[in-house]
């Protein structure tokens, strides 16, 4: 009499090795889609897929202790008339342009930018925003700080004691009108 090995094993075996990876994969790439750096990202594209070189861009702009609301009209990424600004608390008046807001935000989607007091103290720059659907342009846009659960247990929470209180920089941006000029 001949024993047969039953194939179900085998069957299982192989689906949980294929179905596995696969969901793995998928659920990696759900995450990925919603993230703050894969969304920013998608919106530079979309901005950038659309040419607009002429248009008019009306925002409020705070980083640190100055707040600015500006009204200027861009062309060729250039600003070309100032049609209003105004600015409170000391320092340099920042009227950006759309791509300058791509500029100035992708250093917290590219790099680690940490604080004052580094990573585990405060955490890293993390950028959250909501970016216009039809024209990619972020319609409100700041950063905030993210501490890495994983970096804090392996550091053995210790170091945040000694983790001095220091004022971090926070740039926030709220597009109040965007009009694309002929």
């Amino acid at each position: 009499m001949v024993h047969r090995i039953p194939r179900w094993p085998l069957a299982i075996a192989a689906l949980i090795v294929v179905t596995v990876p696969a969901l793995v994969g998928w659920f990696g790439w759900q995450a990925w889609q919603s993230s703050p750096e894969y969304q920013f990202l998608q919106a530079r594209r979309l901005w950038q897929s659309q040419a607009t070189t002429h248009y008019r861009v009306e925002a409020n702009y705070s980083t640190g202790f100055a707040q600015c609301h500006y009204d200027i009209e861009v062309k060729t990424r250039a600003v070309v008339r100032v049609h209003g600004l105004t600015c409170l608390g000391s320092a340099t008046t920042n009227t950006l342009t759309i791509e300058s807001i791509f500029e100035v935000f992708s250093r917290y989607v590219d790099d680690r930018v940490c604080g004052p007091n580094g990573c585990t103290c405060e955490g890293a720059y993390v950028i959250r925003a909501t970016y216009d659907p039809e024209w990619g342009y972020p319609k409100t846009i700041s950063t905030v700080f993210q501490r890495n659960l994983i970096e804090v247990v392996l550091s053995g929470g210790e170091s945040t004691i000694n983790c001095r209180r220091a004022r971090a920089r926070i740039d926030r941006l709220e597009i109040l009108s965007f009009t694309p000029l002929p």
